[in-house]
């Protein structure tokens, strides 16, 4: 979608969205409802590029048709970011709900772009570009899921130098069966198989496709109308880096899903699972609870529908909370630990461990008071001193604010300081690595009886080595006025932010400038929207002359509601 086109959107939009929110539909069984929105942003820079494009048009639509009792809920994205190049951008779905009759409440299809989630280790909320079911008619508990999760991209280069990263098509097929229900006791069977099209481009470069298969359980009790829970899941996962390399005779291992995923020269499986529990207290002045987790996920352990889950991985995690005095005091603590090197296939193992507590304070006519600490520290057993770990890192938060009134005049101040502390315990390290850095923040704003209200914040970050390098101020500042009018329908705001930073950094001079102004104006009617903001960024520093820039951003926005 090209500028001129996004301008056309936003001239037709309006009269066309104008005419069709005076005519309803008011047909018994049969009615439309939804939304819809265009943007048109222009993105002008000088100076040290930020990578984004000069123009971006998008427009999006949420039509929701309800039909006998049925609802079909669609979403619509296009835009000018979608290319044959990148993993797509546009969106087209549906989602197909029954609201009356026998499966009311248990029914969810979803069609074109969706979302769909079977567990943790198997199917974990990734894109999939063709449709999902779950169902779960009174005890039965079933869904399926199927798509495109990869668009084939083929590789380009310029000068030698790749340009366009290559990708093979990629399908995805994932059932569950089981018994249950989502919120109280159930235990389901899952099944995931994902792969690579090696036919989908005719250059991957050292991209290869790949074949996925992973089979898990997962299962949940509850007790005591669910006061007490305790679940988990465990996952066998299988890869095949590339499907073109050599098959292995597994005939004697038995068990092996050869009809599912073929073992090859590049094949790898490993195991994940997790354990937890969770205990609450309920009541009505006061309520807690406690709960435990213990998770592992094999080095070999891989799963395309879980593509961000950490491997090589183990740890407990305990944590506890507590509401008292009818929710005046709050309290949080926390600890894990964690741990590589399951398999022991290393020659050292990395521990993390995390400590944290928080105090909230929410007293009804007083200033709150939150404050929280938290310890998070790394250490392995390497013998080699140039290769150990060995860090702590202990933060310290707090934050108060209050709503009063002076003067007749409605206002709002909160007042923010954190400290951070980094210590390097390494044998080899040097006294000037450590470091400390602490923040302030202080902002009040005034709300005025006529429609207007003032407001402003003023910080400072100092960052410390005990070395003397770094040596960092960051002080920061910013004012806003806002107005508003035919009973808020109409909202503009002003705003004014100044960051200056001073000191020294490896060894050089540091002073930095970042000046932003942002202005802005949104109506809101009943059916109708539209808004327009503009916001420069002058960012000038005068320690290294080519990181300046100059940026003006102006967005224009038209939405309604039907």
């Amino acid at each position: 979608m090209t500028p001129k086109a996004g301008l056309v959107l936003l001239a037709v939009f309006l009269p066309w969205s104008a005419s069709f929110a005076q005519a309803p539909d008011t047909t018994k069984n049969v009615r439309l409802t939804g939304s819809a929105q265009t943007d048109l942003v222009s993105d002008r820079i000088t100076g040290m590029g930020q990578n984004r494009p000069r123009w971006v048009n998008r427009l999006y639509l949420y039509p929701t048709l309800e039909f006998y009792g049925y609802k079909l809920g669609f979403t619509f994205l296009l835009s000018s970011e979608e290319k044959k190049t990148l993993q797509p951008f546009d969106r087209f779905g549906g989602d197909v709900q029954q609201e009356v009759g026998l499966a009311k409440g248990w029914m969810d299809v979803k069609l074109g772009d969706a979302h769909p989630k079977l567990s943790h280790y198997t199917l974990d909320g990734i894109l999939v570009r063709g449709g999902s079911i779950d169902l779960n008619p009174g005890l039965l508990r079933m869904a399926v899921a199927m798509g495109r999760t990869q668009r084939a991209i083929e590789r380009e280069e310029a000068g030698g130098l790749e340009t366009v990263s290559p990708s093979f098509r990629q399908n995805l097929f994932a059932a569950k069966l089981g018994f249950g229900r989502k919120t109280g006791s159930h235990f389901d069977l899952n099944v995931l198989k994902v792969k690579d099209d090696p036919g989908s481009i005719d250059s991957a470069g050292v991209v290869t496709p790949k074949e996925n298969a992973v089979f898990g359980t997962t299962a949940q009790l509850n007790f005591a109308g669910g006061r007490f829970r305790m679940g988990g899941e465990w996952a066998l996962g299988i890869l095949t880096r590339d499907v073109r390399s050599g098959e292995v005779n597994l005939s004697s291992l038995s068990g092996f899903p050869t009809g599912i995923i073929k073992p090859r020269l590049s094949t790898q499986y490993g195991t994940a699972y997790t354990f937890g529990t969770e205990l609450r207290f309920p009541s009505k002045k006061t309520s807690g609870g406690l709960g435990a987790n213990y998770r592992r996920v094999d080095q070999g352990f891989a799963s395309l529908g879980s593509p961000n889950l950490l491997t090589d991985i183990q740890g407990l995690t305990l944590q506890g909370d507590a509401s008292l005095l009818q929710g005046l005091l709050g309290l949080r603590a926390g600890y894990e630990q964690t741990g590589d090197n399951v398999e022991r296939l290393k020659p050292s193992t990395t521990r993390t461990t995390t400590w944290s507590g928080n105090l909230d304070l929410l007293p009804a006519r007083l200033p709150y008071l939150t404050v929280g600490y938290s310890a998070y520290g790394q250490k392995n057993d390497e013998a080699d001193d140039t290769l150990k770990v060995n860090n702590l890192t202990g933060a310290l938060t707090a934050a108060s604010g209050v709503n009063f009134a002076l003067l007749g005049l409605r206002q709002n101040a909160s007042l923010s300081y954190s400290y951070q502390d980094f210590k390097d315990r390494r044998p080899l390290a040097q006294p000037g690595w450590d470091y400390k850095s602490q923040t302030g923040t202080w902002s009040h704003a005034v709300d005025f009886p006529f429609p207007i209200s003032l407001g402003y914040s003023l910080g400072l970050t100092q960052t410390r080595s005990s070395g003397g390098d770094p040596r960092e101020d960051l002080r920061t500042g910013s004012g806003e006025v806002g107005y508003r009018a035919f009973r808020d329908r109409l909202r503009t705001r002003v705003q004014y932010v100044q960051e200056k930073g001073t000191g020294t950094r490896l060894g050089l001079g540091l002073d930095q400038r970042k000046l932003t102004w942002r202005a802005g104006t949104f109506w809101s009617g009943e059916r109708l929207n539209a808004g327009l903001t503009w916001e420069r960024i002058l960012y000038d520093d005068r320690a290294v002359g080519t990181n300046s820039y100059d940026e003006t951003v102006v967005t224009t926005t038209a939405g309604m509601r039907f």
